[in-house]
């Protein structure tokens, strides 16, 4: 198989991990916004890009970006970061109830997240908002 059909196979099996990853993502906020309120897996954080070696005769290394270096930063609106799981489960039910779309990531601190990855401006709107209604929140980078 020659390098360039090896390079298209491995970016075509890419896409689908991401596809499948995204389609689990919107799969999981439905659930949220239906109230019920389940402890997710922190989303992967930015690496630096990793070289990917396929096997066969000839080997072809590429380096596959986390995102591209023109992409400008993104943030999510924490409303709250808790010692035990239960207050963070809380105030999650509590936004959830008001449509918000919910994220409780299991850690050593659990925090509440609201909506995704959102631009700045995006993320300083939501912020707003959520202070109008009483919620102490802060934008986190990614």
């Amino acid at each position: 198989m020659s390098p360039g059909r090896v390079l298209l196979a491995a970016l075509v099996l890419l896409g689908l991990f991401v596809g499948a990853v995204g389609t689990g993502y919107l799969v999981g906020q439905r659930a949220l916004r239906r109230g019920s309120v389940a402890a997710t897996a922190p989303p992967a954080t930015a690496q630096q890009p990793r070289p990917v070696s396929l096997p066969g005769p000839a080997r072809v290394t590429a380096a596959v970006p986390s995102r591209p270096p023109d992409a400008a930063p993104r943030f999510h609106v924490q409303a709250g970061a808790f010692a035990d799981r239960q207050g963070a489960a809380a105030l999650a039910r509590r936004l959830a109830s008001l449509g918000y779309a919910v994220t409780l990531v299991d850690g050593p601190s659990y925090r509440v997240w609201v909506g995704g990855y959102l631009d700045r401006a995006t993320a300083e709107r939501l912020a707003q908002r959520l202070r109008r209604s009483g919620f102490e929140v802060s934008l986190t980078p990614r």
